[in-house]
């Protein structure tokens, strides 16, 4: 039974209509999502309404400098906020045009704003910025908004990240099964729900973590050999030869990503610096498409790596091995690269010996681009109704705080 459908009678039966909005590493768009909460608490549910996805436009580069890490005048940070909390604002009233139901109201918006740098590991504390202005939110669509939702992690010795693991229980979750989720996002994050008969024990037991490059990697390489933004339907990967090259290069820590004491990826591990690198050790004989298509070889066994480790850690639950099957769900952008999912789905049946049941989450009933937009709605529900966003098992937190500061219109 799904945690969509396992609300027990009795129980709080109130609606909230959350919009989640989500611009990613990979600075590929903005995703707005909206989304219909029915309950409170470990009892509510998510339900999809609908979606709408925007362009950042000459936002995207601006953005993308800003997380270089290069000195700016304060006054670029300021306008780039001001300027992304218009686009999140617009992006909120469009799609509350579309698929809020008549005569309903939104009840609030949560907005991740864009990383701009991610530091867990800072000499005064784990620190991380998400830039964001709420206020064109809350001036031009008169809601509250949650925002900044990763400090009070990070303030408890978290990592700040992966935020949406315990988001996943309330979209994906059944209980009685074992059920991995995989974020194909700029970064291939994943979360994996325990079996358990209780909501509140599988909570407990959610692990994950990121686990390497996704959509970064491969859009990285397909710019600078090219210069086409990312691969639509993996097409130009299908053409080439690939092989397992980068994915032992990368096995073998060969641009040291691998720092101990750090659970968490962003942009700035693959920078400039990390793009020279690959682009001059690449084989001779490797054509462009046949790059394209080993670093997309090398995002599928990231991704089944990430499956095997899991299922190896000791928390798969006594019986969950042998014969049965493990359900698989793949969304973010790189679930629409219909070849990375064939790679997907190929690699964890040889090497997952047919244990594994890999679906995309549009097959399960939630849009592969609406999943991380969907979670954010949900973890402000959640801090609304005062459940921790973050598991301490997953960020590595000391009792984190609740999720998000909050941004509230006048009451005229």
């Amino acid at each position: 039974m799904s945690a969509g459908g396992m609300y027990p009678a009795g129980m709080s039966d109130k609606v909230r209509y959350i919009v989640g909005c989500m611009t990613g590493t990979s600075l590929d768009g903005l995703d707005a999502a909206l989304v219909r909460v029915v309950g409170e608490g470990m009892w509510m549910r998510a339900e999809y309404m609908g979606m709408m996805s925007r362009d950042l436009g000459e936002l995207a580069d601006v953005l993308a400098e800003l997380a270089t890490g290069r000195a700016h005048d304060a006054i670029e940070y300021m306008r780039a906020a001001r300027r992304l909390g218009e686009l999140y604002a617009g992006a909120v009233s469009e799609v509350c045009e579309q698929y809020l139901p008549k005569g309903e109201k939104l009840d609030f918006a949560v907005c991740h704003g864009q990383t701009i740098w991610h530091a867990p590991e800072d000499e005064v504390g784990k620190l991380s910025w998400q830039l964001f202005d709420p206020w064109p939110v809350v001036r031009l669509c008169g809601v509250k908004v949650c925002y900044d939702l990763r400090q009070g992690d990070l303030i408890a010795g978290g990592e700040g990240a992966p935020i949406t693991p315990a988001a996943d229980w309330f979209l994906f979750g059944e209980l009685g099964m074992r059920k991995h989720v995989i974020n194909q996002g700029g970064i291939c994050n994943f979360t994996t729900i325990p079996k358990g008969d209780h909501a509140e024990e599988v909570m407990k037991g959610i692990s994950g973590g990121d686990r390497g490059p996704s959509n970064l990697l491969i859009d990285g390489v397909i710019s600078r050999l090219m210069g086409k933004g990312y691969d639509k339907d993996g097409e130009v990967a299908r053409s080439g030869q690939a092989s397992d090259w980068l994915w032992e290069k990368l096995q073998e820590d060969a641009f040291g990503l691998k720092v101990e004491g750090k659970t968490t990826l962003g942009r700035e591990d693959f920078d400039e610096a990390f793009f020279e690198k690959l682009m001059g050790m690449w084989p001779a004989e490797m054509s462009d498409a046949d790059k394209v298509a080993t670093a997309t070889e090398a995002v599928a066994h990231v991704v089944v790596q990430s499956l095997l480790d899991s299922d190896a850690s000791g928390s798969y639950e006594a019986g969950g091995q042998g014969d049965e099957k493990v359900e698989v769900i793949l969304g973010g952008g790189g679930a629409k690269n219909c070849y990375l999912v064939e790679r997907i789905k190929a690699i964890a049946e040889t090497r997952g010996e047919g244990r594994y049941c890999v679906k995309t989450s549009d097959e399960v009933g939630i849009p592969a681009d609406a999943r991380e937009a969907m979670g954010f709605a949900v973890l402000g529900a959640m801090s609304e109704d005062g459940i921790a966003a973050t598991l301490e098992k997953v960020t590595g937190a000391d009792r984190p705080e609740l999720a998000g500061a909050w941004a509230y219109p006048s009451n005229r």
